[in-house]
């Protein structure tokens, strides 16, 4: 089943920040959200997991709450913790969805909760409080939650932002197996080479409409950056890199 977004609008404080966007992500693709800051990336990725109200349009497939967190898992773009709990019961928290009340973790979850502990490497983390980890570590520790629900879907608000180019690669890499397993990914990224290397599709945005769905040749093409990020880029075989700002996107 597809997690598709069919024409949507968002108005925040007023105003609207998404318009008439469309976006469908597969089970076993991983599909990169770009665009420059302010395009409604982080906006479009919240109304896909439901945290945000539309005002047109509609998320398909349309669920009651607990249904709905048992196919998607939301990774925030912030690291943040506020519980004093320890790394191994914020991990486990991500099993919920599955629990009904009062109801505890049996085998499966218990090896769901280990296995996204060890990909992430947070196993050495398990009995320490969440809140003392570095940035980084937390952002590993979130990610581990988020693969514990075992979900159909995984979205991700720029994961990498917090962690070194080692980490970055590590995180994406995780997220491409993932995929690679038949989830569907939709990860939000600024870094246009983590998007190339690892997407097997990218949607571009731009002031609050998708510019652009598809592969990177036709999506990270120099028309298309200099239109939207108003750049001028420089290509290797695996790699490009900003080298100047283009005139009025032109």
């Amino acid at each position: 089943m597809n997690l598709e977004a069919r024409h949507i609008s968002v108005r925040l404080a007023g105003r609207t920040i998404i318009k008439d966007a469309s976006i469908s992500v597969t089970p076993g693709e991983l599909v990169a959200l770009i665009g420059p800051n302010g395009a409604g990336k982080s906006t479009f990725l919240r109304a896909l997991a439901g945290l945000l109200p539309l005002a047109s349009g509609e998320i398909c497939p349309q669920q009651d709450m607990k249904a709905y967190a048992r196919f998607r898992a939301y990774l925030g773009q912030e690291p943040v913790i506020h519980w004093p709990v320890t790394v191994e019961r914020l991990v486990s928290l991500g099993r919920l969805p599955h629990l009904d009340a009062f109801q505890k973790p049996d085998a499966e979850d218990r090896a769901a909760i280990a296995h996204a502990m060890d990909v992430t490497s947070v196993q050495e983390f398990a009995d320490r409080p969440a809140i003392h980890l570095s940035a980084g570590e937390r952002a590993r520790v979130l990610l581990a939650r988020a693969l514990a629900t075992r979900t159909p879907y995984i979205l991700a608000d720029e994961p990498v932002a917090a962690l070194d180019p080692y980490h970055a690669f590590g995180m994406m890499e995780l997220l491409a197996l993932e995929a690679k397993a038949g989830r569907g990914v939709l990860v939000v990224l600024h870094d246009l080479n983590l998007a190339a290397r690892f997407a097997d599709r990218l949607v571009l945005m731009n002031k609050g409409k998708v510019a652009a769905d598809g592969e990177k040749d036709v999506v990270l093409s120099d028309r298309m950056l200099a239109n939207t990020y108003g750049i001028k880029v420089a290509r290797g075989p695996d790699w490009l890199a900003p080298v100047g700002r283009v005139a009025n996107g032109d």
